[in-house]
């Protein structure tokens, strides 16, 4: 069931590709990526905000004490903000850097990235790929 048309939510994805100026090259490389971005907007699981600051509602919240039900994803990182997440992860670890990026748009610990449901983590390493 659509909670935004299909047309809104690539308008809406797209003024974030313009704010953040991905190239078109990245663009055309990152289609399945879009893709799952855009179908959570459609769905009313993603949504971008005037700042351009991405809001995923999480389909499975993380329990526990330190449990969340929402992750916002920042525009823009920088090395800085990457340096400590990505401590301890080797450089041919994947999903480790794709956990410790996430972490760093984020601003939540890589364990708590860790714990998120595959269903929200889809939207998640989607995000991500637009960092890398």
């Amino acid at each position: 069931m659509e909670k935004i048309n299909r047309d809104a939510a690539i308008s809406d994805f797209e003024r974030w590709l313009d704010y953040k100026r991905v190239s078109e090259i990245k663009r055309e490389q990152s289609q399945e990526q879009e893709n799952v971005i855009v179908d959570g907007i459609v769905s009313g699981v993603v949504t971008i905000d005037d700042d351009c600051n991405i809001h995923q509602g999480l389909v499975f919240p993380v329990e526990g004490e330190a449990g969340f039900d929402e992750l916002v994803y920042r525009p823009r990182i920088n090395r800085k903000m990457l340096q400590s997440k990505l401590r301890g992860v080797k450089s041919d670890d994947a999903d480790g850097r794709i956990s410790a990026y996430a972490a760093a748009l984020t601003n939540k610990a890589v364990l708590q990235i860790t714990k998120l449901d595959t269903e929200d983590l889809r939207i998640a390493d989607a995000i991500v790929m637009y960092f890398l």
